[in-house]
């Protein structure tokens, strides 16, 4: 498993490595709060270049803001995630600039969008 981090801090991304087959990305909440997603569950995964990122399944939707997103993009369409971690204000600043951060993780009913 490798995992996406400079600093002394949890990752804010853990990733399988290429040849691995994982089948939950796991969202792990600021307040120890936890929620798994299987990947043949996943439908949708959206960018926004304004720092948002948007996972849509058939159980709902995850709404993830933070800074650096490409990576944690990247490794949800690949199938690779394992980890995906809320941050907190203290560790956004503890991080390199070029490093994922995520500020917030929001669950929400895609129907509630239309």
């Amino acid at each position: 498993m490798s995992v996406l981090t400079m600093s002394n801090l949890l990752p804010t991304l853990e990733c399988a490595d290429n040849d691995s087959k994982v089948r939950l990305v796991s969202f792990h909440l600021r307040d120890g709060g936890r929620e798994a997603l299987a990947y043949r569950y996943i439908m949708r995964v959206r960018f926004i270049a304004t720092g948002i990122l948007q996972v849509y399944s058939m159980a709902g939707g995850i709404s993830i803001h933070g800074r650096c997103l490409v990576p944690i993009f990247e490794a949800l369409a690949s199938g690779r995630a394992v980890v995906i971690r809320e941050g907190t204000n203290t560790e956004s600043f503890a991080r390199q600039q070029d490093e994922p951060h995520i500020d917030n993780l929001k669950f929400f009913d895609p129907n509630d969008e239309l």
